[in-house]
């Protein structure tokens, strides 16, 4: 239901750190409205905000997806699934998904570094 590939921003008090290496506790703050990617599937863009005071207020970014029955994408359901009960949501048998309920939810995410267009950025890897 998510992808690995997400991306961190900076906080908005300094625009040129970057979130070291590590493990964190983050808030759902936001999620965009679902896009359907080409393969048919929900993709959601999950905003996070950093909760440990030293780090706090940095912010990160996260596909969630939410694949169809007999999506050629299917084996990345099991990420899904877990992100999903990780923040204490519906993740057994047929997913109804109300993204409402994500907001305000906390969990814990590792962060490692990454490039993103000629830039080091701070990506999520596990949750």
């Amino acid at each position: 239901m998510y992808e690995r590939t997400s991306n961190m921003n900076t906080s908005e008090e300094d625009e040129n750190s970057i979130l070291p290496e590590g493990k964190y506790r983050v808030r759902i703050i936001h999620v965009d409205d679902k896009v359907k990617t080409e393969k048919g599937d929900d993709r959601y863009n999950v905003t996070f905000e950093v909760l440990d005071d030293e780090f706090q207020g940095y912010k990160l970014w996260s596909n969630i997806m939410v694949y169809y029955k007999g999506s050629p994408s299917i084996k990345g359901q099991r990420i899904t699934r877990h992100f999903l009960h990780q923040i204490n949501q519906q993740y057994q048998g047929v997913l109804n998904v109300n993204v409402d309920d994500w907001v305000g939810q906390i969990v814990f995410v590792d962060v490692e570094h990454d490039e993103y267009k000629d830039s080091p950025k701070a990506k999520i890897v596990n949750y």
